[in-house]
C-alpha cells in the first residue's frame, strides 16, 4: 500500500487543509507558525509507528470548541494497491462477486476526491480513534467489512514522525547503554541511543556483544577485528552520501567505550566525530539510522519529516535531498521547510504550499500563492528578486533552457534588427532557467502568477519530458491562480523549423560546419566533419560521438560548447555575415515565437 493523497480536518488551527496530493515526495513550504507540523502530527496519528491518538480536548480546534464531536473524522487518506494486494485482500476478506455498491465514503468534503479504481482504498480515522475503510464499488467483490479493515490496518504503512534530530556524536559507553536496554528496551531510550544503535546495526554489530567481548583479552582481540570490518562497511554505506568532501570512518572501542573517528580524505588526521561540525553530525546520524532503518524498521513507512537540515550548509542540501531520492524507493516522504535550497528545482512537483486563511492552515497543490511570505520561498529558489518579479508581471515571458540559449537567442535577434528585419519582438522578455530539467519549475511558477508566458525548449528527451510534465501538472488550474493571459504556449525548436529528426535544439540552426569550430574552440579540438557519423543525427550528439573517439572528452559540456559559440557570433554583424541556411530557420523561428504571443 501507498500513500497517494490525505486531508486534515478540525485539528488544532486546521480546519480543513484541502485535498493534498502525495508522490513519493511531497515537501511542505510556508513561513513559521503556519501549520506545519500540524498537518504532519495530524497524518501521523493515523498510523503511528509508535502509540498515539487524537485528543479531542488537546486537538479540537481553539475556536470551535463549542462544536467538539468525537465522531468526526479527522484524517482520510487514499492508499494504492499492488496487484498482489487486491488479490490476497480478495483472497482473504472476499464474501461473494457481488459488487459494493456503498457511495463513495469521502465525497462530502470539498476537494475530497473518491476512489475511483480497484487500486486504491480509503482509509480515516475519527476523534474516537476508530478507523473506517472503504474500497470502490470497481473492486467487483463484497468483502467482509470486520476481515476487510482487518487486513487495511495490519498493512497500512506506518506513520514515521521525527521533528527532534538527536545527534549522535560518535561516543558511547557500551555497558550502560547495554544495560539500559536490557532494563527498559528500545522504547526507553532516547533518541540519541537509538541512533547509536542503528548505526551499529548498520555496521553489523550488536550492542551486547561488543559490552561482553570486553571483558577479556581474547574477546577484545576479536572486538578489534569487528570493529575494523565494520569500519569498511559503514565507509561503504556513507560514499557518495556527503559530497562536499570525502571522508573515512573509524569505529573504535576502548575498554567500554565506543567512539567514532573521522578523517578527511588525504588529510591523515582523524578526530572524533564530536569534534566535527553540528550540521555533519547531524547528516551523518540520519543517513545512518534511516540507510539501515529503511530496509528494517522503517521500510514501507511515511517518513514526516519536520524541518530537516536546519543544521546543513547549502551543499549539504544538496546532500540530503539526494538521500532522499534514495529513501524514497522504499518509502513515501513528507518534509516541512521554509528554506528554498530544501527544494528540489527539478522536482516542481513535490512542492505544497501552507498558507494562513482567517487564522487556519490550508495547503495549496501547486507554486502560486497569494501570500507573501511562501512565495519569498519559490521566488528565491528561482533567483527571483522582487524588481525582477515586478518586471516580468509587464511582460510577455518565454522560458528558455540556460542562459546560454538567451544569449545566442539574443545575439541572433541583434543581428536581425542590424540587418533592417523584424526579430524577436521587444515585449518578449527571455527567461533562462537552470536547464531543461528546470523549466517546470520556472513555467509552474509564472503559470501560477498569470503571467503571459510560454515555453521554447529543445525537441529532445529532456524537452519532450518538460512539456508533457507541464500540460499535467502545471497546466490545470491551480487553487487560487490566475490562468495564464491567453494560455500559455509551448515552443521547440524542432517542431517550429519543421525539422526531420527528433532530437533538434538550438544548435541545428548553424550548419555541422560552423558549430564544429565551436567544439573545437571549447576543447582545443581538431575534430572535422570526416570524423562525424553520417547518420543525419542532431549537432550535438554527431559531435560528442566524436569527441569521445578522438579522446577529447567522456562527455560533450552543452554549455561550453554554447559559450564558444556566443563568442564565434559575436563577429557576425549583419544577416548575410550569417553561415548558410541559418537565416532562414532564424526567420521562421522568430516570426513563430512573435506570432505565439501577438
Amino acid at each position: 500500500m501507498r500513500l497517494t493523497g490525505f486531508q486534515i480536518c478540525k485539528y488544532r488551527n486546521i480546519v480543513d487543509s484541502g485535498w493534498i496530493e502525495v508522490d513519493g515526495i511531497a515537501a511542505l513550504v510556508g513561513q513559521n507558525e503556519c501549520g506545519k507540523s500540524n498537518l504532519l502530527q495530524a497524518l501521523y496519528k493515523l498510523r503511528p509507528f509508535a502509540p498515539a491518538e487524537y485528543d479531542i480536548d488537546t486537538d479540537w480546534p481553539i475556536d470551535d470548541w463549542a462544536n467538539r464531536d468525537p465522531d468526526t473524522i479527522v484524517c482520510r487518506a487514499q492508499y494504492d494497491l499492488l496487484p498482489a494486494e487486491i488479490e490476497a485482500l480478495k483472497a482473504e476478506a472476499g464474501r461473494s462477486s457481488k459488487a459494493l455498491k456503498d457511495a463513495p465514503l469521502f465525497s462530502d468534503r470539498p476537494g475530497a476526491k473518491a476512489a475511483a479504481a480497484p487500486s486504491q482504498v480509503w482509509v480515516a480515522r475519527t476523534y474516537r480513534n476508530e478507523m473506517r475503510v472503504q474500497f470502490p464499488p470497481e473492486l467487483g467483490v463484497e468483502l467482509d467489512p470486520e476481515l476487510a479493515s482487518l487486513w487495511v490496518g495490519e498493512r497500512m504503512p506506518r506513520c514515521v514522525y521525527m521533528d527532534d534530530y538527536a545527534t549522535f556524536a560518535g561516543h558511547a559507553e557500551l555497558e550502560n547503554l547495554s544495560d539500559r536496554l536490557k532494563r527498559h528496551g528500545l522504547e526507553g531510550l532516547r533518541e540519541d541511543e537509538r541512533t547509536v544503535l542503528a548505526t551499529l546495526d548498520l555496521a553489523d554489530l550488536d550492542l551486547h556483544d561488543l559490552a561482553a567481548k570486553g571483558k577479556s583479552e581474547k574477546g577484545r582481540a576479536i572486538r578489534a577485528n569487528d570493529t575494523a570490518a565494520a569500519s569498511r562497511m559503514l565507509n561503504q554505506r556513507f560514499r557518495h552520501k556527503w559530497e562536499q568532501r570525502e571522508v573515512r570512518f573509524t569505529l573504535r572501542v576502548d575498554g567500554g567505550t565506543l567512539d567514532i573517528l573521522v578523517e578527511d580524505e588525504g588529510l591523515e588526521a582523524p578526530v572524533p566525530l564530536r569534534q566535527r561540525s553540528r550540521g555533519f553530525q547531524w547528516f551523518a546520524s540520519f543517513v545512518w539510522r534511516f540507510a539501515k532503518g529503511s530496509e528494517g524498521a522503517f521500510a514501507d513507512c511515511v517518513l514526516l519529516l519536520d524541518e530537516p537540515g536546519v543544521h546543513l550548509h547549502h551543499a549539504g542540501h544538496r546532500d540530503f535531498l539526494a538521500f532522499l531520492n534514495e529513501l524514497a524507493a522504499s518509502n513515501t516522504i513528507l518534509y516541512t521547510t521554509h528554506l528554498s535550497t530544501m527544494l528540489d528545482p527539478q522536482a516542481p512537483e513535490r512542492i505544497r504550499i501552507m498558507e494562513i486563511r482567517d487564522h487556519h492552515s490550508v495547503v495549496v497543490n501547486g507554486l502560486f500563492s497569494t501570500q507573501r511570505e511562501p512565495m519569498m520561498v519559490i521566488e528565491t529558489l528561482l533567483g527571483l528578486g522582487p524588481g525582477f518579479v515586478e518586471m516580468l508581471a509587464s511582460r510577455e515571458c518565454l522560458i528558455v533552457s540556460g542562459i546560454a540559449d538567451a544569449m545566442i537567442l539574443e545575439r541572433l535577434s541583434r543581428i536581425l534588427l542590424r540587418s533592417g528585419e523584424i526579430a524577436l519582438a521587444d515585449r518578449i522578455t527571455l527567461v533562462p532557467a537552470a536547464g531543461p530539467q528546470v523549466v517546470p519549475l520556472v513555467a509552474a511558477y509564472l503559470i501560477g502568477k498569470g503571467y503571459a508566458a510560454g515555453m521554447l525548449v529543445n525537441s529532445d528527451a529532456a524537452g519532450r519530458d518538460a512539456r508533457a510534465k507541464i500540460a499535467a501538472r502545471f497546466l490545470p488550474k491551480a487553487d487560487g491562480a490566475q490562468p495564464p493571459r491567453n494560455g500559455f504556449r509551448m515552443l521547440s525548436y524542432g517542431e517550429v523549423v519543421g525539422a526531420r529528426h527528433e532530437d533538434f535544439g538550438i544548435e541545428d540552426l548553424f550548419p555541422v560546419s560552423f558549430y564544429l569550430k565551436a567544439v573545437n574552440d571549447a576543447y582545443d579540438a581538431s575534430v572535422s566533419e570526416d570524423d562525424l557519423a553520417a547518420d543525419g543525427a542532431p549537432n550535438l550528439r554527431r559531435a560528442e560521438a566524436a569527441l569521445i573517439k578522438r579522446g577529447y572528452a567522456q562527455a560533450i559540456d552543452r554549455a561550453r560548447v554554447l559559450g564558444a559559440l556566443q563568442r564565434r557570433l559575436d563577429g557576425v554583424r549583419i544577416k548575410a555575415d550569417l553561415p548558410v541556411g541559418t537565416y532562414t530557420k532564424v526567420r521562421v523561428l522568430f516570426d513563430r515565437i512573435n506570432a505565439a504571443f501577438e
